[in-house]
C-alpha cells in the first residue's frame, strides 16, 4: 500500500507501482517470475464495482478517473473519513506460464492415447453386442 498525493502525476504513480512490484518480487523467491506485461494500472471506480468494470488509467485520463473514484468514495464514507481508492495491476507469472505450457505439451500424447483407447473400447463393445 502506498499514498498518492493529489499533486502527484501519472509518472509518479507508475514509478510507485513499479517499485511496489519490485518489492513484491524481492519478498519471496516464487514471485521473481512476475512481470507487468501491459503497464496499465486499473482503478476500482466505486466500492461495489465488479472487476470487469475497473477503469484503466492512462496519462490522458489520470486526473479525471482518480478524482471520480475519490469523490465516489467520499460520498459513500462521508467527509471526515479516510478515503482509499483501490488500484490494481494485472501481473503475469512467466515461470508458471512456461511450466504450464510444458505440461500441456507433455500431457498431449496421453490425452490422445486416452481418446484412442476410449474409441477402441466403444467399437469393441458395439461389436460384441
Amino acid at each position: 500500500m502506498f499514498t498518492l498525493r493529489k499533486s502527484d502525476s501519472y509518472s509518479v504513480l507508475m514509478t510507485l507501482l513499479q517499485q511496489h512490484i519490485e518489492e513484491l518480487k524481492a519478498r519471496k523467491p516464487e514471485n521473481r517470475g512476475l512481470v507487468w506485461p501491459h503497464l496499465t494500472p486499473y482503478v476500482q471506480p466505486t466500492y461495489s464495482t465488479n472487476q470487469q468494470h475497473y477503469r484503466p488509467i492512462s496519462a490522458e485520463n489520470y486526473d479525471v478517473v482518480l478524482a471520480a473514484a475519490w469523490r465516489a468514495e467520499r460520498r459513500r464514507l462521508g467527509a471526515g473519513a479516510d478515503i482509499i481508492v483501490k488500484m490494481y495491476v494485472y501481473l503475469k507469472d512467466t515461470a508458471k506460464s512456461a511450466s504450464s505450457s510444458q505440461r500441456a505439451v507433455q500431457s498431449q500424447p496421453r490425452i490422445e492415447e486416452a481418446v484412442q483407447v476410449n474409441s477402441v473400447d466403444r467399437n469393441a463393445t458395439a461389436r460384441s453386442t
